[in-house]
This record gives C-alpha cells, structure tokens and sequence, in this order.
C-alpha cells in the first residue's frame, strides 16, 4: 500500500488499518490522523511492515478532542481486539489482609478491596497464605474476625469465642477496650515482622512438630513464618516519602508479554495488577508501553501523582488525559538510579516471576520440537575460562524441570596440553563429566549444551563418540547467537527472541557465570600464593 494513494484528514481522531475483508488489524489515536498514519510507512520496524503487508484499507473516525479519541481508540480495541494492538484485560486483584482501625472493637479480614478506612499487609501470593496468617492471629491474640456489629451488645457470644479464637468484644465484660487494643497491637507488630519473640516461639515451635512427624502443622506454621519474615524485609523497601504512584513493570519473550503494576498509596504498597499477553503482533516493550498505558488509566481510573516507568512516554493525548483525570500535571519518571530504580526492578522481577509461572515450559517445548527430541527435561551447559592459557577450568551447570539445580553443577580442572586448545579443552570435559556419571550411575543429561562454534561441537561429538553414547548435541556461538548441530554445516535457524533461543542463552549465560566465578576465585588464590 502507497500512502500517497491514501486521502485521510489532518484532525484529531481514530484510525484504523482494515484486511481485505475489512477486519480490523490496528487501531490508533492521533491528534492529526494524516500525520500519525504516514509515520507507520516510515517506521522500519519488522511488526509494521508486516502490518502494512496485511491492509487493504485505512478508515478513521473524526472526533471532537484528544481525549475523546483516548476512549473511543480504548472501546474499539476491546470490541473487535486487533492482532496488532495489545487488549488490556481486566485483572483479579491479590489478596490482603485488613484491619478495620474505625471500629471500636478492630477486625481483621482477608479481602481484595482496598478502602480508605483501614489498614492493609500484602499483597499475598498464594491466596491461602493470608487465610492462613489470620487464622494464627485469630487463635493467639483472639481479634475478632466475624460478622457481627461490635457497635452492639448481645447476650451471647459467637462460636469463635468458645473456640478461643476472639476475646468476645461483643458482650459485656468478656473483655474491655484496652485489653483489646493491647492485643491488636501485639497483632500488628506481628504482621509488620516485629515481634521477635512470636517469631522465635514459631521457629522453635516448627522444629517441635517436625521432630513430632506431624509435618502438615509444621509446614503451615513454615509457611507463616517465611511470609512475616517477607513482610519485614520489603517493608524498607515499601517505606517512602508519602506520595501516591505507580509502578511499571515488563517482561517478554518475543511475542508474549507479562505486565505487573504495583500501586503505592502514601509511600507504602497497597496494591499489585498482574496481565498477561500472548502471541500480539508486538515484540518491543516500549511500544507495548505505550498502547497499554492509556487504556490501564482508563480501567483503573486512580491517577496517582507519579508514574514510574522503565521508558519514557511523550504522547501528548495521553498525559493531557492524566493531566485532567488528576487535576493537576502527572510526574512521568523513568529513574537511572536511587530508590525509584530499585522499585522498577522489584516491578520488573514481579513480572518476569509471573511470567515463567505462567509459561513455565515454553522454552523446552520449542526447543523440543526444533530438535525433533522424544524428551527433554535436563539440559547441562558447558564452558570454559582461562587467563592466557594458564590456570584452565571448565564447569558444567545442570538445568532440569525448569530450573537450575546447583548441587548437580561441576567443575573440572584441565590437564589438555595444549592450554590455549578451547575445543580440546570442551572434548576433556564431555569424556570426563559422561564418564563420571556413569561410574557414578548418576544418570545421562537428554541435551548437552556447549558454549562455541563448529570446532567445539566437533570435539564434543568425538568424544561421545569414543565412549560410544548417544546423547543429542548443540553449540550455541556468542558472536552472532548461531546454534549448531555435529552432522550439520549450516547453523539452525532459531528466530531472535524466541523461547527456544532465550532458553539456550540462559543456559550458555548461567554455565559462563558459573565457570567465570570459579576462574576468578582459583586465581585470587593462586596470585596470593
């Protein structure tokens, strides 16, 4: 398509890119159609072009302001979700644990809601974790957690007073307003990680019923224990000057997506949406960025006074959007350093976290298929680290079931002659390590993974071959990121960014960390000597 051929407005509005049997493929806002729609010809991004292959037709939608087109661009995504936009679909929010300080009689609830008139500790990953925390509260400081209006007296208590899970606030002289407000302080020193003796009496409390074999109560005991400890530790991190913001977090591997939004209230965490995007016609994570932004203000209408973000956005509809929605001007901050930036990267692992517990096993799957491999469920990487030829070590890490299991990790000092022989150096370490492991009956890897070329690859393979075992073989090159194979001349053809290749390269990365390290501290020994 020419867009000198293309007759379209210069005013604010919606555009849209149709295929040829008129489904929509994109939809934009602009302030001046003609102007936005001729940057997409301009742009030498992959994901346009392929965009501008597929249309047939540009149609618009005049309206009369910039945040009418916000809103009409956010309706339309959502009702006909086009390949190339990112629809951002509403998220369950995660679960906190509530205290209502407005009452005269305190509770404590497990809720998803955040309101203005209590406090709240979380957010909490598992659900059962704060049911767990409140149940604990319940039995040792007996803070009520019913239904019932403590602005009322009643003849009897509830069930959880003879159960002795409440102090029973409820009916006269069971218990007094200072004895209760003592308890739910204790309560809430618990909750923030402070009250250390409760945390050594659980501690010591945990070793009792596991010496007991009654192994469930230990764990759920564990299980509080760990997510107080938690609390404590991100409670400095969460502790802050007092101001309203948000904070973005992206994650991708090629074309999915994971997003998490942490929203800060006051200076403290109060909240955190997670979505989740799979197989858009998107694989930059600024862009992504920008189309996601506006249509989360409109879902999640709190503005904050400050938006943290990891690239920075100059859209103009969109800030003049917050702009109105606030009152006021929006700080849109993309920090280099300091506090902020460690709050980004907290954001960041959040959503790399959600990410690979919602695709755990992506990665092995196409790398499965690429190879055409019956299983695939361990995976070791080797590599090697010399300093001009001297001190030679090679390391070998093991990757199974998703992640990475270090008691399995080796190393391997090199007896080669020749020291500066990478390739060598590579066939030592496969006869070695294979050998080993079946001296050991340790069982066989399904994938060796090997950091080189060609010339490494074959060394590898010769030295299967020796010990005639049958185990797939690959190398994956650092310079251009080729993958090879022992009976192959050319390289495989892995697309950059896919799960498959990201997987190799984490695999290659970890086994360089793991041999890098070792080298270091074995010639900080060695020079000292």
């Amino acid at each position: 398509m020419n867009f000198d051929e293309i007759n379209l407005p210069s005013k604010c509005g919606v555009y849209i890119f149709k295929d040829i049997f008129g489904n929509p493929l994109y939809i934009g806002k602009a302030k001046d159609i003609k102007k936005r729609v001729k940057s997409h010809f301009q742009e030498e991004d992959s994901k346009k072009h392929k965009l501008l292959e597929l249309t047939e037709k540009i149609d618009f939608i005049i309206t009369p302001n910039e945040l009418s087109a916000l809103f009409l661009e956010n309706d339309l995504i959502k009702k006909y979700q086009p390949k190339f936009n990112v629809n951002l679909k509403d998220d369950k929010t995660y679960p906190f644990i509530e205290i209502t300080i407005k009452d005269k009689f305190p509770k404590i609830f497990y809720t998803r809601k955040i309101k203005e008139d209590s406090i709240y500790f979380g957010p909490f990953y598992p659900a059962r974790k704060p049911r767990k925390i409140i149940s604990f509260i319940q039995r040792n400081f007996g803070i009520c957690s019913c239904k019932r209006n403590l602005n009322k007296e009643y003849k009897k208590p509830c069930l959880y007073f003879y159960m002795k899970r409440c102090l029973g606030p409820c009916v006269p002289n069971l218990t007094n307003k200072n004895i209760y407000k003592k308890k739910l302080e204790q309560a809430i020193l618990f909750l923030k990680g402070k009250n250390e003796k409760l945390l050594k009496e659980i501690k010591k409390e945990i070793e009792e019923k596991a010496k007991k074999l009654r192994f469930e109560e230990a764990k759920d005991l564990k299980e509080i224990y760990l997510s107080i400890e938690e609390m404590k530790k991100t409670e400095k991190i969460y502790k802050a000057k007092g101001e309203d913001f948000d904070v973005f977090g992206i994650y991708n591997e090629g074309s999915f997506f994971s997003l998490i939004v942490l929203n800060f209230k006051r200076g403290t965490l109060f909240g955190k949406k997670s979505y989740i995007f799979e197989k858009i016609e998107i694989e930059d994570k600024k862009y992504f960025l920008e189309q996601v932004l506006p249509q989360y203000y409109i879902s999640n209408p709190v503005v904050p006074e400050k938006i943290i973000l990891p690239f920075d956005i100059k859209e103009e509809i969109f800030l003049d959007f917050l702009k109105e929605e606030k009152g006021k001007v929006v700080k849109i901050k993309v920090p280099k350093r300091g506090r902020d930036k460690d709050l980004l990267k907290l954001a960041e692992e959040n959503a790399k976290e959600i990410y690979q517990n919602r695709f755990p096993n992506r990665g092995i799957e196409e790398l499965k298929k690429i190879l055409d491999l019956e299983k695939l469920f361990s995976i070791i990487g080797i590599d090697i680290s010399h300093f001009q030829g001297r001190i030679r070590y090679g390391g070998v890490v093991f990757f199974e079931g998703g992640i990475f299991d270090k008691k399995k990790y080796r190393t391997f000092k090199l007896n080669t002659k020749d020291p500066r022989d990478d390739p060598k150096g590579i066939y030592e370490i496969v006869k070695r390590y294979i050998l080993r492991n079946l001296r050991e009956e340790k069982g066989l890897p399904d994938l060796i993974l090997i950091d080189g070329g060609k010339a490494q690859i074959s060394m590898g393979k010769k030295a299967l071959e020796e010990i005639k075992i049958n185990i797939p073989l690959i190398s994956l090159e650092k310079t251009e990121e080729k993958v090879f194979m022992p009976d192959k001349k050319e390289p495989l053809l892995i697309e950059k960014n896919s799960p498959a290749l990201l997987l190799l390269q984490k695999i290659r990365d970890e086994a360089h960390r793991f041999v890098i390290t070792l080298h270091r501290r074995v010639s900080r020994k060695s020079f000292f000597k």
